[in-house]
């Protein structure tokens, strides 16, 4: 049973692998919308090509910092990491 919830879990975290590195963002440009966050645009891998999913804002969440996604090198692969929501006092600024 636990080995099955490991597995749940890494198949939402990791959404696509792929073994050529991404391209370098985009640049977007963006406006301050007072309770909102910049979710910064990416590219994802679909049908062996990389494919440009653009930014969006969503409402901010009261004592939650938004963590950007990122692309990940795991040995000889690229891994997408989704963007995630954590709580203000688990974060540490050093």
């Amino acid at each position: 049973m636990r080995r099955a919830l490991i597995l749940v879990v890494l198949a939402s975290c990791y959404r696509d692998a792929a073994v050529a590195p991404p391209p370098a963002p985009r640049a977007e440009a963006t406006i301050e919308r007072p309770g909102f966050v910049w979710v910064r645009g990416h590219y994802l891998r679909e049908h062996e090509r990389y494919r440009w999913h653009p930014g969006y804002y969503v409402r901010e969440r009261p004592d939650y910092v938004y963590v950007e996604g990122r692309w990940e090198r795991h040995d000889a692969r690229y891994v997408w990491v989704d963007g995630r929501w954590r709580r203000r006092a688990d974060i540490t600024i050093r």
